[in-house]
């Protein structure tokens, strides 16, 4: 597989000239997580305005560790957190449905970057259509995924890592079932998967430190300051630019997953015709390898195993034809 390095310029280089275009387009595909803050922080802003408490301090009441002394510090009204937790719960519920819809947006997420990296024209609306063909393959996953999270964290990290390319797979092959896709993306990820989740805490520990700054920077804000409007007003400019953040840091984020998956896939085609060059009866007849992620942003690479009519073809980075001796074919 290539370097860190390459993986990053390459990332830098397909997306550098457009970042603007791309972090509103991925504005859009946040749409689930956007509705799911801003829910978040008018429920802070709700318990605040209402009982003059920190959620933390309202979760401890209703969770009943809260002292008797802190109840009486924060002059708790009963009966006005009671109300306050009923008008919660509308909020509460559609936080549990932007949640739900979350994870449907990352097959047209990744179709989009996908076509990105590959330097081929896609339009939002083209890459949305994708969201309820996605349903299955998510669903799937999910319950695949639950057993071993249930078993113990790491194991369903791994599991995770391995599930992670079957959207790219998906879009590739839209004839394979959801079941197939999820098995040729442990496939394309046996032996790969530390590169992938080095990506994984990079990108965590970047989101986290920056969202950490951010709110440290508009809560030093607060001393300039009081009042109800003051801190909505606060508390939007926070959430604006955590967004901001986000787009911009996702547009790099899933170019960098859609290179390593370019990546990843050919390194487990050249292990496939390596395996086949050691064990065809026949020989092997002709290599000739391209380079999906050159400058141009095409290649055309031909494989040709004598006494066997089987030919694979990577064109412009993209996937060999299923029906002309696709690795991943059955």
């Amino acid at each position: 597989m290539m370097s860190i390095g390459q993986t990053f310029a390459i990332s830098m280089r397909r997306i550098n000239k457009k970042w603007n275009k791309y972090a509103l387009a991925m504005l859009v595909f946040l749409i689930p997580s956007i509705i799911v803050t801003a829910l978040s922080v008018a429920a802070q802003l709700t318990i605040f305005i209402k009982t003059g408490c920190e959620i933390e301090e309202f979760i401890s009441y209703f969770a009943g560790t809260m002292t008797e002394e802190k109840m009486a510090e924060l002059q708790i009204d009963p009966n006005v957190m009671q109300r306050t937790l009923l008008t919660l719960m509308p909020l509460e519920m559609a936080t549990a449905v932007a949640t739900f819809l979350t994870i449907f947006f990352q097959l047209p997420m990744a179709v989009y970057f996908l076509n990105v990296v590959r330097e081929r024209d896609m339009t939002l609306g083209e890459a949305m259509k994708f969201t309820w063909k996605s349903v299955p393959l998510t669903l799937l996953m999910i319950l695949k995924l639950i057993p071993w999270f249930l078993l113990f964290f790491v194991p369903g990290i791994i599991k995770t890592i391995q599930y992670s390319q079957a959207f790219y797979i998906k879009y590739d092959h839209p004839e394979w079932s959801s079941l197939e896709c999820i098995k040729h993306s442990c496939k394309v990820t046996n032996g790969r998967k530390g590169r992938l989740f080095l990506y994984m805490l990079m990108f965590s520990a970047i989101n986290g430190v920056g969202g950490n700054i951010i709110s440290y920077l508009f809560g030093m804000l607060g001393f300039f300051g009081s009042g109800t409007l003051f801190i909505i007003i606060l508390n939007v400019l926070n959430l604006v630019a955590s967004i901001i953040f986000a787009a911009y840091l996702g547009v790099f984020k899933q170019a960098l997953y859609a290179v390593y998956y370019e990546d990843a896939r050919r390194s487990y085609l050249d292990d496939v015709e390596k395996d086949l060059r050691h064990t065809h009866e026949s020989g092997f007849a002709d290599v000739a390898h391209g380079d999906p992620f050159a400058d141009n942003g095409s290649s055309d690479s031909t494989v040709t195993y004598v006494g066997e009519a089987t030919e694979v073809k990577k064109n412009d980075g993209g996937y060999a034809d299923n029906n002309h001796g696709d690795p991943f074919g059955n």
